[in-house]
């Protein structure tokens, strides 16, 4: 497969990234070309306005599912190609043509508050915090808080288990690569949202020595 780039949908991006529009859907080619390709295709009418689904063309291959511009007050629900779901947010396409991606936003959230504490002199304020889902069939949508001088945070996010990590800013990370995760378990804490109402969490700032 050759490097190329399938009609990016820059106007839907655009749209979803400034919260007037559906959510974006990119597709990233993780094959050896290295070519990240971002392809929204069309546009199935939907009788739910909380749903998308997209009917798109992509070439054989691995790759990996980004969902930008969830509407502000939602988050991400459902995640479906071809009817199954992309585990850890990967998906291989045996076959090339026509596929169909289905995209669902739920607006019943819930509230996690929490702390970050330090064992050396790092400071807390500024710390990045990120919440990642640990239901794997959800693509690995991270969200995002900052924390205050004391250390305190507060997020929205869709129900469900989610493992936080706090890194101090500037910190060089991925948390979408497993290896990533694995180095960062003794700091991870772990969190469980209901819906519409609020979770408490503690976690531990990692040191940069870790990285």
């Amino acid at each position: 497969i050759t490097k190329k780039h399938l009609d990016p949908p820059k106007l839907d991006l655009i749209a979803a990234q400034r919260g007037v529009g559906p959510p974006a859907v990119i597709f990233e080619y993780l094959g050896p070309a290295l070519a990240r390709s971002m392809q929204g295709g069309e546009r199935l009418p939907r009788p739910d306005p909380n749903t998308t689904v997209l009917q798109m063309r992509l070439s054989p291959g691995p790759y990996a599912l980004r969902i930008r511009g969830i509407p502000r007050g939602g988050y991400l629900a459902s995640v479906l190609v071809d009817g199954s779901p992309p585990l850890d947010g990967r998906i291989v396409i045996g076959d090339g043509g026509e596929h169909q991606t289905e995209v669902v936003v739920a607006y019943d959230s819930g509230t996690v508050e929490g702390s970050v504490t330090a064992s050396d002199d790092l400071p807390l304020k500024d710390a990045n915090i990120y919440l990642l889902p640990q239901d794997p069939r959800l693509p690995n949508d991270l969200s995002m808080a900052v924390a205050d001088e004391t250390g305190a945070f507060g997020v929205e996010v869709g129900p469900g288990r989610y493992d936080v990590y706090a890194l101090p800013r500037g910190a060089d990370w991925n948390l979408a690569d497993p290896q990533d995760r694995q180095r960062l378990a003794g700091y991870r804490a772990s969190v469980e949202v209901r819906s519409e109402q609020t979770a408490t969490v503690k976690v531990k700032l990692t040191p940069l020595s870790s990285w």
